[in-house]
């Protein structure tokens, strides 16, 4: 099983778009939003999300680009991926801004 960490700081909608495609293609996703997101759009994202299957959300860090708080905010995504889906074998890191251009069955096949 694949699972994805998703680091997020801006788009919840695109944030939750792909969580939700990941997630319904057999994904365990865990997303970390930056602390300095609003509360507001971290619960309109939880909304949005809160019908997917395995999405979790890690503890919020606040992340300044090229530092060690963005590693930090992975290690806390993948801790909880691997206490949470101990049936994950492979681990991508993926922006909340991103979109896969290939379908997870290509990954999966190749893995």
């Amino acid at each position: 099983m694949i699972g994805v960490v998703l680091l997020a700081h801006e788009q919840p909608r695109r944030t939750a778009q792909l969580a939700r495609h990941l997630a319904l293609q057999g994904c365990c996703v865990v997303i970390h939003v930056d602390a300095r997101v609003t509360d507001a759009q971290v619960r309109h994202l939880k909304g949005l999300v809160a019908q997917a299957p395995n999405v979790l959300f890690s503890p919020r860090l606040r992340c300044e680009w090229c530092t060690f708080s963005l590693v930090r905010a992975s290690l806390e995504c993948l801790r909880l991926m691997l206490e949470r889906f101990p049936e994950v074998q492979h681990v991508c890191q993926l922006s909340g801004s991103c979109l896969p251009i290939k379908p997870i069955a290509d990954l999966q096949a190749h893995l």
